[in-house]
């Protein structure tokens, strides 16, 4: 998140020294990528996504992609943890792009709701 401009470069070592994670959404036009919270576990960060996604009127009807960077422990279990939220959904890991990765860096998990009907 440093590397690419998000956080400042005091705010990237404290929260590696706390081990905080921080999680970005895309803005309202989909131009950017801004914050969306600050969480000090992974469950925490995958269960505020859940929840914001729940909010905006996603359900089974969607189709769910995670993607991840060499990181495929932590994308079985936010995959679990969508199964448990959207009983029956179509849920896929994939890796991410390089592109992707120079954004969010090695290690990070990406979790996408695209609506079925919109495919």
């Amino acid at each position: 998140m440093k590397r690419g401009g998000r956080i400042k470069n005091l705010e990237a070592k404290v929260g590696s020294f706390l081990k905080l994670i921080p999680v970005m959404k895309k803005t309202a036009d989909g131009q950017a990528l801004e914050i969306f919270s600050i969480d000090r576990t992974f469950k925490k960060s995958v269960s505020k996504i859940i929840a914001s996604m729940k909010e905006q009127g996603v359900s089974v009807d969607y189709r769910f992609y995670i993607g991840h960077a060499d990181n495929f422990d932590d994308a079985q279990k936010a995959k679990a943890l969508l199964e448990n939220a959207f009983e029956n959904a179509s849920i896929e890991i994939v890796e991410l792009t390089p592109v992707f990765i120079a954004q969010g860096g090695p290690g990070c998990v990406s979790i996408q709701a695209i609506q079925i009907d919109s495919l």
